[in-house]
């Protein structure tokens, strides 16, 4: 994790997490997508044919875009959080 974008949820900057691509994300879930070329950690919200990633610090905004295809593309459900030093 490079960022301070799922503070929220206790995902801090240097996190490792761990994703599980076989397992089905649903509403609500934090997931890793991958944007473009760049990976993100997000709650994921479906809206129709678009796809909400939501970040759990306010002062990061949503980041709404097309599921599939180059836009938005889920990679998996994060499963584990493993934090050096713990």
């Amino acid at each position: 994790v490079r960022g301070r974008s799922m503070l929220g949820d206790h995902i801090c900057k240097g996190d490792l997490v761990v994703v599980d691509p076989d397992l089905e994300a649903r509403e609500g879930d934090i997931v890793v997508v991958l944007v473009g070329e760049e990976a993100t950690v997000k709650r994921l919200h479906r809206r129709g044919k678009k796809v909400e990633l939501r970040s759990s610090n306010p002062e990061y905004p949503s980041i709404i875009l097309e599921e599939g295809g180059d836009e938005a593309r889920v990679l998996g459900k994060v499963g584990a959080l493993l934090r050096e030093g713990i």
